[in-house]
């Protein structure tokens, strides 16, 4: 048997965790946090997973005229690139999990 995630069922874990934090009430961390939004819930819930050429995963969020990418190598290094309008900030932290 294979300990790979299959797309369905990472799908279902995403939602079942984006549900149990819809769940948190006022006060959760203990610091006064309010409950969760349903607009934060709904861009959450809007993240794109994408299988990369070299075998890595890129994450991906477009919202509110911004973008998000988030790329894990083959080798576990993170990348994440964020574009707004037409400025584009690049952070290429690397670190390997």
């Amino acid at each position: 048997m294979s300990d790979r995630i299959q797309p369905a069922s990472s799908a279902v874990y995403r939602h079942a965790r984006l549900n149990e934090l819809a769940r948190l009430e006022a006060d959760w961390d203990s610091y006064g946090a309010p409950p969760l939004t349903e607009a934060a819930l709904r861009t959450a819930d809007a993240l794109v997973f994408i299988p990369t050429g070299e075998g890595g995963v890129q994450i991906e969020l477009h919202a509110a005229g911004a973008e998000v990418e988030v790329t894990i190598g083959d080798d576990g290094h993170v990348e994440a690139i964020y574009v707004s309008g037409d400025v584009s900030e690049v952070e290429d932290e690397r670190h390997t999990v």
